[in-house]
């Protein structure tokens, strides 16, 4: 991977992240849709999903595990983590999809073990990340239909990497777009 991205490379990234225009050899994944699809369809999801979770939230009086506050049950974390997941596996397949979930995974336990929730939150919370996928993947032609949204754009392609940023160790993610 090299620092040079080509002039029709739109890079997007944090700290040292590099991704090759085409991304030749290191990551070769043919994507399923439209790139402009997969941000109708994420920011869709984010908002079933991020609304769904705020509304049980505000309904639910839940205790934290740390007594903060009244807030815990489900956990939106947990379902935006799960959301994200399934998006990548429904347009990647499972390849991609079981890293996904294994970082989807890590976030539940962690706000378990830092006492942010209980194990039934971050359960629920990755049940409504996931149908939260699948109703963004649902709503996406009814609603491009509704606002007369065409998204046909030959030869646009994106390709997502996870990369370590060699200085400090961090686990980052690459975005790189071709037109």
């Amino acid at each position: 991977m090299g620092n040079d991205l080509g002039k029709d490379t739109f890079k997007l990234g944090f700290g040292l992240m590099r991704l090759p225009k085409n991304a030749d050899g290191s990551i070769d994944v043919p994507q399923v849709c439209q790139m402009a699809d997969r941000f109708i369809e994420a920011g869709l999801a984010s908002a079933l999903v991020g609304g769904t979770s705020l509304l049980l939230k505000g309904l639910i009086n839940s205790p934290r595990p740390d007594g903060s506050n009244a807030h815990s049950f489900p956990s939106g974390h947990s379902g935006l983590a799960f959301m994200g997941a399934e998006l990548i596996r429904m347009e990647y397949g499972w390849v991609w999809g079981t890293g996904a979930y294994v970082v989807a995974s890590a976030v539940a336990v962690l706000r378990c073990y830092h006492d942010r929730h209980w194990l039934s939150d971050v359960l629920l919370g990755a049940g409504i990340g996931i149908l939260g996928a699948h109703a963004g993947e649902w709503l996406l032609e009814p609603v491009k239909g509704l606002l007369n949204i065409r998204t046909v754009i030959p030869g646009t392609q994106v390709a997502v990497a996870p990369t370590v940023d060699p200085l400090s160790g961090t686990v980052c993610a690459s975005l790189a777009f071709r037109f």
